[in-house]
């Protein structure tokens, strides 16, 4: 299945993006981000893996997303501040894994 065509609601303790999302296009994470947070049952978890970075690029025919903190933050901020009681129950944040390049994690 497609991240696209994720349908459930409140179905998930948790989801396990590692290294999967970053296959998604720049312009479909909004929705994509929305669909995932509304799978998630109050108080689920997810977690989300990219190649560290800022854009879209082709390597070998497979498009990459590569995403930083900074990003990620971005696109939780305004999927957050989509309203609706799933995303409201849902709030996402972001943890700081080791190793990780950024440091300025809110």
């Amino acid at each position: 299945m497609r991240f696209q065509d994720l349908a459930a609601v409140e179905r998930y303790d948790g989801i396990w993006c590692c290294a999967s999302l970053l296959h998604v296009s720049e312009a479909e994470f909004p929705g994509v981000m929305t669909k995932l947070a509304m799978a998630l049952k109050p108080g689920g978890v997810g977690y989300l893996s990219f190649k560290h970075g800022r854009g879209e690029r082709e390597k070998d025919g497979r498009r990459f997303t590569d995403m930083d903190v900074a990003g990620l933050q971005k696109l939780i901020d305004w999927v957050n501040t989509l309203g609706g009681d799933i995303l409201t129950t849902n709030k996402m944040g972001i943890k700081r894994e080791v190793g990780s390049e950024d440091t300025a994690v809110k």
